[in-house]
């Protein structure tokens, strides 16, 4: 069973698509400022799987604070491992990126069954010339690290997925550095699947009438050339940025989020 900081790794926004300036895709595409609550079931149990029931919430907002975009999280689950006995954990991601993607600054803490199991704080920028860059860590403790040519940062990564939602133009692999301290930068290949019409599913959420697509992302360790991917998502994404459901699949099970409810935030007065 993967640990439970890697079950609680859902880092929207996911995917990327490096070589279009950060402020470029952001003109063309856009996220609206949003708050969105998610239902967490588990979605398949395969064999050898050490966990048996779960349920939880997915917290997600999405704010415009003028000089960047400002994503909070909140993912709490309850969940039963084969041996009968209950588990909580919560996981909180916090992070702010610049619009034009070049500094990103981050904080996550997650407990599980009142333990803190981790806890990751600090910033990073990219340098201009595409060179790569720099982490700055202030939790678990202080030093800096450095990110390899072609890093890209979550907000920026995910706007790369509604630039293109139209007309993709193939699978990618990219690298995306997300703020946790073991596995923060991935390997991130995403795959464009099929469209969902206008009409399709989503009744009564406002987003029926929105063109979207199903993407599937493969997380992979940068430093690690397994063939193999950590964990896969799959979204249903909307035009306007609002996932209608989502899976996060492992090698023994899955997990399932479906929307509850969402809400336009407004944009803060710059």
């Amino acid at each position: 069973m993967p640990t439970v900081r890697r079950l609680l790794m859902l880092a929207v926004p996911v995917a990327v698509f490096l070589g279009v300036d950060a402020g470029a895709a952001a003109a063309a595409a856009q996220v609206v400022p949003h708050r969105a609550e998610y239902r967490i079931t588990l979605d398949q149990v395969r064999t050898g799987a050490m966990v048996t029931a779960m349920t939880g919430k997915l917290g997600f907002e999405w704010r415009d604070v003028c000089d960047g975009w400002a994503v909070n999280q909140r993912f709490g689950i309850h969940f039963t491992d084969t041996h009968g006995r209950q588990h909580w954990s919560d996981r909180r991601y916090l992070t702010w990126e610049a619009k034009d993607g070049s500094a990103f600054r981050f904080s996550i803490r997650a407990v599980r069954d009142d333990v803190v199991i981790e806890e990751a704080e600090g910033q990073a920028v990219l340098h201009g010339d595409g060179s790569g860059g720099e982490i700055l860590f202030k939790l678990p403790s202080a030093y800096r690290a450095a990110l390899p040519e072609g890093t890209i940062f979550p907000s920026s990564h995910f706007l790369r997925i509604l630039e293109d939602l139209r007309s993709p133009g193939g699978p990618r692999a990219d690298v995306v550095f997300s703020g946790s301290e073991e596995d923060g930068l991935q390997r991130v290949n995403t795959f464009f699947g099929s469209e969902i019409g206008p009409g399709a599913e989503a009744p009564g959420s406002g987003l029926a009438d929105l063109f979207g697509r199903h993407v599937r992302i493969g997380y992979f360790p940068y430093f690690n050339r397994d063939l193999h991917a950590d964990y896969e998502v799959i979204l249903q994404v909307r035009e306007n940025g609002v996932l209608d459901r989502f899976v996060i699949d492992y090698t023994d099970f899955s997990i399932k989020g479906v929307l509850n409810q969402w809400v336009k935030i407004q944009p803060a007065s710059c």
